[in-house]
């Protein structure tokens, strides 16, 4: 079945102009992409507190799913693989061509925050949907990573999807079994799925593929000049935007965040203790919690964040600065942040009591849609999402509650999201509530004060985006 996927970047005219600028990166100074924003998005910051011990993303197998360019182009330019010391490659069933989408997506992935990934998955967007992942179409199960002699290796912990699949053209059905099989495989593989939506903010929602998946972690663009507002396939009402990041194609804000992700995993898989915070639901909290509100963010408590926003603008330090606070068990913490891998009882609530200083505080509470079963007819039969809300009050140290200060209750997400501008100093109590057993990632933080500039990354942005009208996108 021909799937008509389609790279998250505009029209052909748009793909020319990136590259351009891509050849004259290229040869200004060997310059990379992320070179541009890295300061925004809170590297340049974490690189001067922490040093040579922040992570690369050595220990962390990436996977790249790319939409055709043209028949069979799909992944990197070898020779620039091999410049970005990717050298252990492998492919899905489909001989890979060159595309220059996959290379510039790749730049982003691999010369970016996790420089030091050396070991890499690229698999077309057709091919994944199909036989070499999700088995869409086929009336059986996606198998593990390595079962069906596809692939050799570990299983890949962070994919990246620069790619969208169109509801108008494939008929919503299909949709909903894509989705389904998607969050499937994030459950039963532990992979972090970031992706990304359409471009032009005029859009009211994104197409279903893959953005409107559960346990994914959706993103857009920073300026807003992407599809925003609630889903419509498989469950219609959830926000749709997870996260942003500062570029001016959702195709490359998307790998910014998975670059970012990948050093998060990298840390989780080298560190004692620290294992938990490499799943994907975890991986998730921890970076809606770090991001940055930029102007005209809002929510409400049954809408856990803002349609165009998400949780805000990505900001690696402040989500590298949560996963080294440690795993937190409920009860007292010692401390203004932490994560916690945990599980609530049917009809229960997990309380964690913490003493906040004051000033901004950002908590985020995810959880995974799980499938029930994958039937012979096609059809995929997911369970029942579990509801579950989060809430803030005062507390004494002791973690006795006492006003409610805010809550998250959306009754269609399985994301919470709380956000306080001007916190009081004091004690608080975070409570994570549910009406049926599940399990759930909870991270929260007394957010720094902004510790650099963004007007140097808005005006680049402002500048990209008037080039790339010019071009056609």
């Amino acid at each position: 079945m021909a799937t008509p996927f389609h790279r998250c970047i505009g029209r052909r005219t748009g793909l020319q102009g990136q590259y351009l600028l891509a050849v004259w990166l290229a040869t200004s100074a060997q310059a990379g992409f992320f070179d541009f924003i890295k300061t925004q998005v809170g590297y340049t910051d974490l690189v001067a507190r922490y040093g040579a011990s922040v992570p690369t993303g050595s220990g962390v197998r990436v996977w790249q799913t790319e939409a055709f360019e043209s028949a069979g182009a799909y992944a990197p330019d070898p020779t620039s693989l091999t410049t970005w010391s990717v050298n252990n490659r492998d492919y899905g069933t489909v001989a890979a061509g060159t595309s220059a989408h996959a290379g510039i997506v790749g730049d982003f992935l691999f010369d970016g925050a996790a420089p030091g990934v050396t070991d890499a998955v690229f698999t077309s967007a057709s091919d994944f949907v199909l036989t070499g992942a999700l088995r869409n179409l086929q009336g059986t199960a996606p198998p593990s990573f390595n079962a069906n002699g596809l692939y050799t290796g570990s299983v890949p912990r962070v994919m990246n999807a620069s790619w969208i699949g169109p509801t108008i053209v494939t008929p919503p059905a299909n949709d909903e079994r894509v989705l389904r099989r998607t969050d499937g495989l994030v459950v039963s593989q532990g992979i972090t799925m970031v992706v990304g939506v359409n471009n032009g903010s005029a859009t009211p929602f994104a197409q279903a593929q893959l953005g409107q998946a559960y346990n994914v972690i959706t993103v857009g663009r920073s300026d807003g000049q992407h599809a925003n507002g609630l889903s419509n396939v498989d469950g219609s009402g959830r926000v749709v935007m997870d996260i942003v990041a500062p570029w001016n194609a959702t195709s490359f804000a998307t790998a910014i965040v998975t670059s970012a992700a990948t050093i998060l995993v990298d840390k989780a898989v080298n560190t004692t203790g620290f294992l938990n915070a490499a799943d994907p639901q975890v991986v998730r909290s921890l970076l809606m919690t770090g991001a940055e509100k930029l102007p005209l963010w809002t929510h409400s408590t049954t809408q856990p964040t803002d349609l165009v926003q998400g949780a805000g603008e990505l900001r690696i330090n402040n989500s590298y600065d949560l996963l080294l606070a440690g795993e937190v068990a409920p009860g007292i913490s010692s401390g203004f942040a932490g994560w916690d891998l945990g599980s609530i009882q049917a009809g229960g609530q997990s309380r964690y009591t913490f003493f906040h200083g004051g000033g901004r505080f950002s908590a985020t509470l995810t959880w995974n849609r799980t499938i029930q079963s994958y039937n012979a007819d096609n059809s995929v039969t997911p369970d029942p999402l579990n509801n579950l809300d989060l809430e803030l009050s005062t507390s004494d140290s002791v973690g006795s509650a006492g006003a409610l200060v805010d809550s998250s209750a959306s009754t269609l997400d399985n994301v919470e999201h709380i956000y306080q501008s001007m916190l009081p100093a004091g004690w608080y109590t975070l409570a994570a509530k549910g009406l049926a057993q599940s399990t759930y990632a909870l991270s929260f933080q007394g957010v720094p004060e902004i510790r650099f500039p963004l007007v140097a990354g808005l005006v680049f942005l402002g500048w990209v985006g008037r080039r790339s009208r010019s071009v056609g996108t």
